[in-house]
């Protein structure tokens, strides 16, 4: 996986129990923090993976992960958890948060809500870099 941002330990395991819950109309998998007996008969699973930084540069790092145990989206949840975000990771990615420069989980409920763009959209941005009033005129003066 390739991150935003550089892990602060270069390899380790990452143990999390993890839970599939329905929120806003989408299934996530939210951590959960000290899960009960009650807790692991209700769906809560304990998860663990392995992960190594195989190398670093510009904000970014690719990580080598393995997971030993298997749950829905376990290695993106666990990337936020203790490492970094996945680059491109919209669904958990948009959880964390920075506060003085510190990163921090937010709670799921609070999930930024999703942007969809209609097709249209995207194609006008498209036309845009092709007009030629978006172009620097070769005869303006200033």
């Amino acid at each position: 996986a390739v991150t935003d941002g550089i892990p602060a330990a270069s390899e380790g395991k990452i143990q999390a129990a993890l839970k599939l819950e329905h929120i806003d109309g989408v299934n996530l998998t939210v951590p959960v923090k000290a899960p009960s007996r009650k807790d692991i008969l209700e769906g809560v699973k304990k998860t663990l993976s392995h992960f190594r930084v195989v190398a670093t540069g510009s904000g970014c790092a690719l990580v080598q992960l393995q997971p030993l145990t298997v749950f829905s989206s376990q290695l993106q949840v666990h990337m936020v958890l203790q490492l970094c975000p996945v680059l491109g990771d919209h669904m958990y990615s948009a959880r964390v948060g920075t506060v003085l420069g510190q990163r921090f989980l937010l709670p799921a409920e609070n999930k930024p809500q999703r942007q969809v763009l209609q097709p249209t959209c995207l194609l006008l941005s498209e036309g845009w870099r092709e007009r030629s009033w978006m172009k620097p005129s070769s005869d303006a003066s200033t």
